[in-house]
């Protein structure tokens, strides 16, 4: 009779420092209304384990599970599935597997997916809701000891069939809601774009001067990456005819050891503009508030407008913020700013900054009875800037005069 456990050994290598060997395993599961897998079959493998000539327990070492395992609840629906690492051969915070290191306890990876088992809820994606899917959320654990473990979980868009059009995103698809509680790893889809620009690394007892993957290493704390909810094309101040939807949404939620930090925003407000009104058009296209820190970010709204005779959209983009003296100049135009300040440039004390900035969109041109003029895109902008009781006013315009008849000027 055949056994429910198979084990076999794939491959074993020998070298003069070292010996390895992998292994799979197959266990056939009894028949179940509560546990399904391929075939009934649940699989794990253990790839290069590290053999030892004074124990029979291998010293180095992983086991992963191979097969997806889906646990399920036949009276309510609920169900959720143990998923199987990607790839074997460099096992990071994906599927479910342990490790093992010089004979000690490294790592406990925990993956699964769960769906909600309601009929009212279905899944959004890009905007579309797609009929009769349940939407995903998504668990991720990784255990080294108790001080050293990250929990992560991702949700996926959804609407109510009561609410038609109100999108919902609890936690975003990228990085989601996670609480790192780790200084030896990242968690999952982790990078500086996570965080906001003016974030002071200091503050949170982390070295700035370090790459990307060591402040990600050593950042400890809550995140959320986003709480949004889109409402209905009914609902806006848009005669456009295109299908973006006003948003309220929450972004970048951060709480660790330098305080509290959030962008409150909202986008996609206002876009006016036909020809009734004689080539004019602006759009409102965000308006948001941000802290930084625990302390006031930033406010601002940005958009695009249209100009009579001018083929082409101009950008702006008009924000108010406090800055470190002496680290600010009043005149903030890519053109003229150096590489950067240092700490040495601080004085400590903060003052206020307001920004109104103007930039082509598009390749702006202007035709006209004897020819045409196309304004560069990178050295034609409209500057206003107040710093600490001064202001600055600075206006570039630069292009190329074509002449009907004659070679360009």
């Amino acid at each position: 009779k055949k056994s429910p456990v198979d084990i076999q050994l794939l491959s074993m290598e020998f070298l003069p420092t070292k010996a390895s060997m992998n292994l799979i395993a197959q266990f056939t599961l009894p028949e179940s209304n509560y546990v399904n897998t391929a075939e009934n079959i649940l699989v794990f493998g253990s790839p290069h384990l590290g053999m030892s000539d004074s124990t029979l327990i291998p010293k180095t070492g992983d086991l992963a599970l191979l097969t997806d395992l889906t646990i399920k609840d036949p009276s309510t629906g609920f169900n959720i599935t143990f998923l199987s690492p990607k790839s074997t051969e460099e096992l990071s915070n994906n599927g479910c597997f342990v490790k093992w290191e010089n004979g000690e306890f490294a790592d406990f990876v925990v993956d699964a997916k769960m769906a909600i088992p309601s009929a009212d809820i279905v899944k959004v994606v890009d905007g579309a809701v797609q009929d009769s899917i349940a939407p995903d959320i998504r668990l991720t654990a990784s255990i080294s000891d108790k001080e050293d473990w990250i929990a992560q979980v991702r949700f996926d868009a959804f609407e109510h069939v009561d609410a038609p059009g109100y999108t919902f995103t609890i936690g975003g698809s990228t990085v989601g809601v996670l609480y790192d509680h780790s200084k030896s790893k990242a968690p999952d889809g982790m990078t500086l774009e996570a965080f906001p620009k003016e974030y002071d690394w200091k503050l949170a007892g982390i070295n700035d001067k370090g790459s990307s993957d060591e402040k990600m290493k050593a950042w400890m704390g809550f995140y959320f990456e986003e709480l949004s909810v889109s409402l209905p094309e009914f609902i806006e101040l848009d005669n456009s005819g295109d299908d973006k939807r006003l948003s309220i949404e929450a972004n970048k939620i951060i709480y660790d050891n330098s305080g509290f930090s959030m962008t409150l925003a909202a986008t996609n407000i206002l876009d006016q503009g036909t020809a009734s009104m004689g080539g004019w058009r602006i759009t409102l296209d965000e308006v948001y508030l941000s802290v930084l820190q625990s302390n006031f970010g930033s406010f601002g709204f940005n958009g695009r407008f249209d100009v009579p005779l001018l083929d082409g959209q101009i950008g702006y983009d008009a924000k108010v913020l406090y800055v470190d003296k002496g680290k600010e100049t009043i005149n903030n135009s890519p053109q003229q700013q150096s590489g950067g300040s240092t700490d040495d440039d601080s004085s400590g004390e903060k003052v206020l900054k307001v920004v109104f900035e103007t930039r082509q969109v598009d390749t702006l041109s202007l035709d006209f009875f004897v020819g045409t003029m196309d304004f560069e895109k990178e050295n034609t902008y409209f500057n206003v800037t107040y710093l600490d009781g001064d202001t600055d006013v600075e206006l570039s315009l630069s292009g190329e005069i074509s002449i009907a008849g004659s070679k360009s000027m």
